[in-house]
């Protein structure tokens, strides 16, 4: 008979412990949510610009001079299509 109200006890303060367990996560877990900061909350603050603007890539012709190789033949010029990727230019 005692063997069984000690399982129960030992059955209850588990529960009782994994209960508050959960509880103290979820409680931390909110208080954890970042709050919004003034500039953030208020419309009015640094939305005058952009600080950064991102030019789009393009494509150059390029020209590749003709050369002579080591045996003495001629390789002709030609022209090719480079991609300029994008870029970021930012200022304060």
């Amino acid at each position: 008979m005692g063997n069984r109200f000690i399982r129960a006890l030992a059955l209850g303060v588990a529960t009782t412990a994994l209960a508050g367990g959960a509880a103290l996560t979820s409680a931390t877990a909110a208080s954890a949510s970042p709050t919004p900061t003034a500039a953030a909350a208020h419309p009015g603050f640094g939305h005058s610009k952009p600080k950064c603007q991102v030019r789009a890539g393009y494509w150059s012709r390029t020209w590749h001079r003709g050369y002579s190789d080591k045996r003495h033949r001629w390789h002709a010029g030609y022209w090719t299509r480079t991609w300029h990727g994008s870029t970021r230019h930012c200022y304060r």
